[in-house]
């Protein structure tokens, strides 16, 4: 069941879990989101991110405890980081937590490229400079941020200065 959220800029937030546990090419688990934006109502204005990934750390039951691993040892533990006695938590187990609009657009910010050529932004980021792998995630990043400035508009760079969404 999709589950929306509006923030001041006008965006409302939908997402729909599309994916339980699937794991990357690295072996790492995760979540998958179909994560839809929607600006002032407007369907014209509307980005999609296909394909969120969110790690399985972020899951919760139903009370909002987190499952906390430390080597071999797991535990719940609450909100407030004590550690768990609620018996329905254990029996229930942890679920998926949708990724907030907040998530959503501190990614977008991260993965902008500034417009830096490459090599400048391969180095900053401790990217091989002649990897082709790290050439298809800048053009991926460029594609992304073309796709986000068009999203926002006029927006865009206030919400690219704005520093609640670092």
């Amino acid at each position: 069941m999709p589950e929306s959220e509006r923030n001041t800029y006008g965006i409302t937030l939908t997402t729909t879990l599309i994916g339980e546990g699937a794991r990357d090419k690295d072996g790492r688990e995760h979540d998958l989101w179909r994560v839809e934006l929607v600006r002032n109502n407007v369907v014209v204005e509307k980005m999609i991110v296909p394909e969120y990934r969110m790690g399985v750390g972020h899951r919760r039951t139903k009370n909002g405890c987190q499952l906390t691993q430390f080597g071999r040892y797991r535990t719940l533990r609450t909100p407030k980081g004590k550690v768990c006695t609620h018996s329905i938590c254990e029996s229930q187990g942890v679920k998926p937590v949708a990724p907030t609009l907040y998530d959503i657009l501190t990614n977008l910010k991260a993965d902008l490229t500034h417009g830096e050529v490459f090599e400048d932004w391969a180095g900053d980021l401790g990217y091989d400079t002649d990897s082709r792998s790290a050439l298809n995630t800048y053009l991926a990043c460029q594609a992304q941020e073309r796709e986000f400035q068009r999203f926002m508009g006029d927006q865009f760079n206030t919400i690219v200065e704005d520093e609640e969404y670092t």
